[in-house]
């Protein structure tokens, strides 16, 4: 049950995955702006699932391009931009729109995570 609710969200979320390698903070929504800490969530969970045998290695290839992604949203400071600020419970699509785009440390975190799950690919350590 679990590895087939992992395969249908999985392959949905493929299905909006932006040019770019990024997810939109409105999945479906083209217009609205790329969000930094999804794609970067989005990223771990696809290529971890895709050395775990759980899904097929084109989601390890699409995690990547989020990654490489995700290293244009990291400044110099180390700091991941592009990321939604305090995301609560709208009542229409405006509202999520609206958020402000801040550093957090759930961004850090997540870009962390996606960082390490694709160095397994290059075996870089440091």
């Amino acid at each position: 049950f679990l590895t087939e609710a992992l395969r249908d969200q999985a392959e949905a979320v493929l299905a909006l995955q932006a040019p770019s390698g990024m997810w939109h903070t409105l999945l479906d929504e083209p217009e609205s702006y790329e969000e930094t800490s999804a794609s970067a969530g989005l990223a771990y969970g696809l290529m971890k699932a895709a050395r775990l045998g759980l899904g097929p290695s084109s989601w390890r290839a699409a995690g990547r391009r989020a990654v490489e992604a995700l290293l244009g949203q990291i400044d110099g400071s180390g700091i991941v931009q592009g990321v939604s600020y305090g995301t609560r419970m709208g009542h229409d699509l405006q509202h999520y729109r609206d958020i402000p785009i801040q550093p957090t440390a759930y961004g850090q975190s997540l870009a962390i995570l996606a960082l390490v799950e694709a160095s397994r690919d290059t075996g870089e350590t440091t």
